[in-house]
């Protein structure tokens, strides 16, 4: 039939075929608009009364209009044909995605399946029992919509099927056919729930809960025999979940869900499931000559309030609500004080903050008063320690490669050819040999105590100073990171006075100092700086002068491109 036109529709292709007929997609030439068009076998076509059924069902189905309903747009008698122009969807059917992924997590499955029950809800509200309920008759559009498509046509088929059809034939899907249903008894809307546990129950487990290739053995089973827990299949469902599966899968209608609302309502909050849902009856069927009244609510009706005529509206149970969303404000306030307190410590922490002597890395004494320290490089490599003098380096020893980058600086250090820490901080620095040729640094005083040399420049009334009052002068311009500058007031200025003054806390901050020193220029050196590289060393040189490793230092910066 593909390129065929019926009408102002034309047939373009094939997409299913079942058991009422075959499906194909098309066109309304009339709206330029994308159709389903279902063409029944020419078995039921050919069956006046079926047909006759069928038309009047249509009708009803094409007044409804809910987002979880396949929307009918036509039904068309062509030719001896019998068509159902129904609205096209792009997606998947529950089915489908059983088929394709297997089982669906819980979360997801409930919020598929509630979509499906608000649809069938709208219908049974109008009074239409689908009978046909099944994973294949539930499209999972690509926005996540789910339509149940093919209302009543199974409940009208059947009923004009079973008086031509030989004694025990019943129409419908044996794997998700209610007891009632397959024993052909009157059904109403708790067969439409049967069935939607079935469902339900594929949708967690990939799974029926009754499989059997016999379809006797299949109708027996759901008459006599319990279903196995989904559980069984699945462990890991919560067993609210469970249990309102199993509910909607009893034998007897009186003890399944009485309304797809009661189902809804379960699976939203399936841990909280109230005794009232055990059992009510099920609303009647609205006559057929009834005219159908869609826009009123249906109530649901206590059967006491009934009698003293007296009506309520059904209230869902709410389930009680968290310490956290009762004590929101609460928490809000405690948060912010907790905050402004943590700030608060943090900055008289850091306000506080002084270097602590007892810390610094592994001071060793070293022979003549001279202290080495064993330090690690910025580049993330360890150096040695050693008494006498000698062994703690400052980078890699000639002939080995540098140590590999460590969080501090983005590179490596540079190599100083070895040496002791004792030539970068002598016990008695000399500034009267700097770089440039003069005895002192210009226009700064010299001073001899100590042994060995004199002390850095002096501020005139330094002398009169104690050590540790000089020590205190360091820690000042250290806890204002005035490192190296000015010149004369620089924390490693007045350290170097205090060690000289024999004050240990002055001879501790000088050693850091000195680590600063080292990470500051491999820090500029590794960043191709060779300008700020050279500039802290030529200053260094000016507390320092005539430093083996840092007259080295100076050369590699030189040596820069």
């Amino acid at each position: 039939m593909i390129g065929t036109q019926i009408l102002n529709f034309q047939i373009l292709e094939k997409l299913g075929e079942g058991g009422m007929g075959v499906v194909y997609k098309g066109i309304d030439t009339g709206l330029d608009r994308i159709v389903a068009i279902k063409v029944l076998s020419p078995e039921y076509a050919s069956n006046p009364e079926i047909v006759e059924r069928f038309r009047s069902e249509a009708k009803a189905q094409a007044t409804m209009n809910h987002t979880n309903i396949a929307t009918l747009y036509a039904f068309l008698q062509v030719e001896g044909r019998c068509l159902i122009v129904m609205e096209y969807m792009e997606g998947e059917t529950i089915e489908q995605l059983i088929l394709r992924r297997g089982l669906i997590p819980p979360a997801d499955a409930v919020i598929l399946f509630r979509q499906a029950l608000l649809g069938i809800g709208y219908a049974h509200r109008a009074g239409i029992v689908h009978r046909d309920i099944k994973p294949s008759n539930m499209m999972v559009t690509t926005g996540g919509i789910v339509k149940v498509m093919d209302f009543g046509i199974a409940k009208n088929l059947a009923a004009g099927a079973q008086k031509k059809t030989r004694t025990g034939m019943t129409m419908g899907t044996a794997a998700y056919m209610s007891p009632e249903q397959i024993l052909n008894r009157d059904v109403d809307f708790r067969s439409d729930i049967y069935s939607l546990g079935v469902t339900l129950y594929q949708m967690l487990t990939a799974h029926l809960p009754f499989e059997n290739a016999s379809d006797f053995q299949l109708m027996s089973d759901h008459v006599k025999t319990p279903p196995p827990p989904p559980t069984t299949y699945y462990p890991y469902i919560p067993k609210g979940i469970e249990q309102c599966v199993l509910k909607a899968l009893a034998k007897d209608p009186a003890e399944r869900f009485q309304t797809v609302q009661r189902f809804g309502a379960a699976l939203e909050h399936p841990d909280g499931l109230p005794p009232e849902f055990l059992y009510e009856q099920a609303p009647p069927l609205q006559q057929k000559d009834t005219p159908l009244e869609l826009d009123k609510p249906r109530l649901d009706l206590d059967q006491k309030d009934k009698e003293r005529g007296k009506t309520i509206i059904e209230q869902r149970p709410q389930p009680p609500q968290p310490w956290l969303a009762r004590n929101r404000n609460l928490v809000v306030i405690g948060a912010s004080l907790a905050l402004v307190a943590t700030l608060a410590v943090g900055y008289v922490a850091l306000r506080k903050q002084i270097p602590d002597p007892d810390h610094v890395s592994n001071p060793i004494k070293g022979g003549g008063g001279a202290t080495d320290v064993a330090r690690t490089s910025s580049g993330g490599g360890g150096g040695g320690s050693s008494s006498g003098g000698g062994g703690g380096t400052l980078g890699p020893p000639p002939g080995k490669s540098a140590p590999q980058q460590g969080p501090d600086l983005p590179g490596g250090n540079i190599d100083t050819g070895g040496g002791s820490l004792k030539d970068l901080i002598p016990d008695s620095p000399n500034p009267g040999a700097h770089p440039g040729g003069s005895s002192t640094p210009s226009g700064h005083p010299s001073s001899g105590s100590g042994g060995g040399g004199g002390a850095p420049a002096v501020k005139p009334g330094s002398a009169q100073l104690t050590g540790e009052e000089m020590y205190q002068r360091a820690l000042t311009s250290y806890n204002q990171q005035h490192y190296f500058e000015p010149l004369i007031g620089s924390a490693v200025y007045w350290a170097i006075l205090s060690r000289r003054a024999n004050n240990e806390q002055g001879k501790a901050l000088e050693l850091k100092l000195s680590n600063i020193f080292r990470v500051k220029v491999n820090y500029y050196y590794n960043q191709r700086d060779a300008k700020s590289a050279r500039a802290l060393v030529e200053r260094m040189l000016l507390y320092y002068p005539g430093n083996a490793e840092l007259l080295q230092d100076r050369q590699k910066i030189l040596q820069m491109r």
